[in-house]
């Protein structure tokens, strides 16, 4: 678990650090201050630097070139937009660092290099001035790694180049510690299917089930029909729930966004034991009249699975739901925290219990 993360030159941040975060963080703050950037920053350290978490957040964010996936099946994603102020040439570093429970110098560093020139041999058939520039990736957990790239002007890496290191972050991701992205759309149906394919059949099925009767409380069970789509709006027909006292089961996608919110998040928090839950907009699509139960399933999930959730929301009654659960139960109080990002100290401010129990009885306004 996570207990300070520092961020380097990563999109909005030329430098910033998030002090005493706790087991269950929410992170507030004015649009555009960074909320989603410390979000895949904190992936990005977890995940040991994997690239294709780095492709996950561009993916989400739209920054793929346009019509290069079409022509040639693969993507292609100018990381000029990750680093800080859009400024990337040779020698330009991101770089995170976190300290745990389990260590005090967790580090990732992705930097651009000249692969050319780092070898220092230059081929009589190439110009003097030529360049082979590449993402250099490294970090306490493995050797660097060099991933070329496509373009040296926008520094482009393409799906291929990470299918072809996918082995080395492979085995690293298939460690014990687990890391999972919700974003605010809705999950589509390979990634549930995914999910649900990793809790079938074991203790964790239950848990999901249990977190999904905080809005049904009459599920009884869900069901997984193989399919080959990717759209979440077709997916509802692939999946089907049970209800006590009825024979026949309904699709799942009748019952509401609430219910596929709540299976996502429900779906990737049991995949994080001894890991983390990255959570952008935490209160999407579900009713504030729920949020508070909600919130309560998510503290005591992540309590019995030693997992971290840091999560961001615009919602006040987001907030005023979790300030009602720690109001009401001190024991799960203890592991939550309310940060907002400040940019003038580049920093997160932190919230004293009594403060966010305040901010929900008095509704005081606490997102900056």
């Amino acid at each position: 678990m996570y207990h300070s993360i520092t961020v380097k030159n990563y999109r909005s941040f030329r430098e910033f650090t998030g002090d005493g975060l706790a087991r269950v963080s929410l992170i507030v703050g004015r649009n555009g201050v960074g909320k989603t950037s410390f979000l895949e920053a904190a992936e990005l350290l977890a995940a040991k630097g994997s690239p294709r978490r780095f492709v996950d957040a561009m993916k989400r964010r739209g920054e793929v070139i346009e019509g290069m996936a079409e022509r040639s099946g693969e993507g292609e994603y100018p990381l000029v937009h990750l680093f800080h102020g859009h400024a990337v040439d040779f020698g330009a570093e991101i770089l995170i660092e976190g300290s745990s429970e389990a260590s005090e110098g967790e580090r990732v560093s992705f930097k651009i290099v000249d692969m050319m020139g780092k070898m220092n041999i230059i081929p009589d058939t190439l110009p003097a001035d030529h360049v082979l520039p590449s993402l250099m990736i490294s970090s306490n957990s493995f050797l660097p790694v060099q991933l070329p790239l496509s373009s040296k002007y926008d520094f482009h890496l393409s799906d291929r180049v990470i299918l072809d290191r996918r082995k080395v972050w492979r085995d690293l991701e298939a460690s014990d510690f687990r890391t999972e992205y919700v974003s605010p759309n809705t999950a589509g149906w390979v990634e549930l299917n995914r999910l649900w394919g990793q809790v079938t059949l074991r203790p964790e099925q239950e848990t999901v089930l249990e977190a999904l009767r905080v809005l049904q409380p009459r599920l009884e069970a869900i069901n997984f029909i193989a399919s080959f789509g990717d759209d979440a709006s077709s997916a509802s027909a692939q999946i089907t729930a049970k209800f006590k006292g009825e024979a026949r089961p309904v699709p799942f996608g009748s019952l509401g966004d609430g219910m596929w919110r709540m299976l996502a998040l429900s779906l990737a928090l049991s995949q994080c034991r001894n890991g983390v839950l990255l959570v952008d907009e935490i209160g999407a699509g579900l009713h504030y009249s729920t949020m508070s139960e909600v919130w309560e399933s998510i503290i005591r999930t992540a309590q019995s699975l030693n997992a971290q959730v840091l999560a961001t929301t615009h919602s006040l009654d987001c907030i005023r739901a979790l300030a009602q659960v720690c109001e009401l139960q001190p024991g799960l109080a203890e592991d939550v925290g309310v940060f907002r990002i400040e940019p003038s100290i580049n920093g997160l401010v932190a919230y004293s219990r009594e403060e966010i129990i305040t901010a929900g009885v008095s509704e005081i306004e606490v997102r900056g």
